[in-house]
């Protein structure tokens, strides 16, 4: 079982009413506005949308108590949302083992909409742990999961291996608003 504690990663099944996950599916799938992310040399190939939308979305999060639920997890009060975005995994699609500790990033999370998933589909969650070892969290539906963004913690998503598949989320990052306010005082000259 992976634990906040430990491994500094959890996984929350069933995490928005039905009608909730329905609606941030429905968003998700019919969004047609996709940038194919696609480099070698970074390693990894999926797609991405940034728009008006996510925000609609963020904001059926903010109503779910996300923010609240966040905050009894990590210790933290006042956390803001920095950058949502949705992603799309289809077949060939991976992101290679990476953290995301660029930008000041504290936490991520990643909502999943895939309707059906097995590990044989691929596109699964990998977070590697501080002995080199992983479990798989597969993309299931209505499935959040939240983890601490660690320089020393990589994470990867396995390759798509199915045709016709689509591994969707609604992905983010969030800090404290204390952290932001320090962020912004190094920047001011």
């Amino acid at each position: 079982m992976i634990s906040f504690e430990h491994e500094k990663v959890i996984v929350i099944d069933n995490f928005l009413t039905p009608e909730l996950a329905d609606n941030v599916y429905v968003k998700i799938d019919a969004e047609d506005r996709w940038t194919k992310m696609k480099y070698k040399n970074k390693n990894f190939h999926y797609s991405f949308s940034q728009n008006e939308d996510s925000e609609l979305i963020k904001n059926i999060f903010l109503i779910s108590n996300l923010k609240e639920l966040i905050e009894e997890i990590t210790g933290f009060s006042d956390i803001t949302f920095p950058a949502v975005f949705l992603s799309k995994y289809e077949f060939g699609d991976y992101l290679s083992p990476h953290n995301d500790s660029d930008e000041g990033r504290e936490y991520g999370f990643i909502y999943n909409v895939t309707r059906e998933s097995s590990i044989e589909d691929g596109g699964i969650l990998h977070c590697i742990n501080e002995n080199n070892e992983y479990d798989p969290i597969l993309p299931m539906y209505n499935r959040l999961i939240i983890f601490k963004v660690d320089k020393m913690r990589n994470h990867f998503v396995s390759e798509v291996k199915k045709q016709n598949y689509k591994r969707q989320s609604l992905t983010g990052w969030f800090n404290t608003k204390k952290f932001d306010n320090l962020k912004k005082e190094k920047t001011i000259i």
